[in-house]
């Protein structure tokens, strides 16, 4: 769990005020979804999602290895998909295995699922908006976004095993929540506070309105540093223009990562009078998330 704190300011300061970094708690009650036998094999039967839906799915090396679900948002809604690997052959509980140095997979027991989890804003392209891969050891997958399409437009999830890391015989089982919703606003001055969720919801975004020629700078400060243990937690933050960067290759304007430090600074010069976007990502999934 990361407790962060952030103060975002402009050439012409505003007023102080505080508040809590976005939650879930404004979302609708979805459905939950079970899934019958092979029902999503690809993008053309694709399971439709909407906000608060929860579904429970199940991929295997030899028949089922992967799932293809739609989320429709309009331009600037946030997409956040988190991925939850449950057990494997609905029996066993998943134990987190033993570290190797390279990783390796471990034998049952112990075995770790590698999934791979993607969102595209076209199923035709190869390259994603963002992916949640190569977690040896941890159970949690997550992917966000910020819709960059402009109007309504639908969005594709895929989730599969890794066809190499998964045995024969095994059938991994997990939860796929799904939340839609806006990006909150934040002003000049005002301080923001709360916690990142590692184990549901590793990115956060705010966007902030910034006049021409004006400088938009802040930073993002970790309350709960480790100075014993620096490399626990640790926060990038990219700030992006009205456009999102572009699609599918999306173009930060800044980019803070600083390693091993509890302050991640930001600033960027506006170029026009709109909106801008900031995004805070959570890095430390293997050192942090609870398994």
């Amino acid at each position: 769990m990361l407790m962060l704190a952030t103060v975002p300011a402009l050439s012409a300061m505003g007023g102080t005020q505080t508040m809590d970094l976005p939650g879930t708690d404004d979302h609708r009650a979805g459905s939950v979804i079970d899934e019958v036998a092979d029902e999503t094999t690809n993008w053309r039967n694709a399971r439709a999602l909407e906000d608060g839906d929860t579904y429970y799915g199940h991929v295997d090396r030899v028949n089922d290895r992967s799932d293809h679900f739609t989320v429709t948002a309009v331009q600037y809604q946030e997409i956040n998909v988190h991925v939850y690997l449950m057990g494997h052959d609905g029996v066993d509980e998943w134990q987190r295995p033993t570290a190797t140095t390279p990783p390796s997979p471990p034998a049952p027991p112990h075995t770790s699922a590698m999934l791979d989890c993607y969102i595209y804003h076209d199923p035709g392209t190869n390259y994603p908006l963002d992916g949640a891969f190569n977690y040896y050891y941890v159970r949690h997958y997550m992917l966000n976004i910020v819709a960059p399409m402009p109007g309504t437009h639908t969005y594709h999830v895929n989730v599969s095993n890794n066809w190499a890391w998964t045995p024969n015989n095994h059938t991994w089982d997990y939860k796929l929540e799904l939340h839609v919703g806006a990006v909150p606003q934040i002003t000049a001055g005002q301080v923001v506070r709360g916690e990142l969720d590692m184990a549901g919801r590793d990115t956060v975004w705010y966007k902030v309105w910034a006049d021409e020629e004006h400088e938009l700078n802040g930073s993002f400060e970790i309350l709960n540093f480790d100075t014993g243990d620096p490399e626990s937690r640790n926060v990038d933050v990219w700030v992006f223009p009205d456009d999102l960067g572009g699609y599918p290759r999306s173009v930060s304007w800044d980019w803070s990562a600083s390693p091993n430090e509890p302050v991640e600074p930001f600033s960027v010069l506006a170029t026009y009078s709109g909106w801008y976007f900031i995004k805070l990502r959570g890095m430390n999934h293997e050192a942090t998330l609870s398994c």
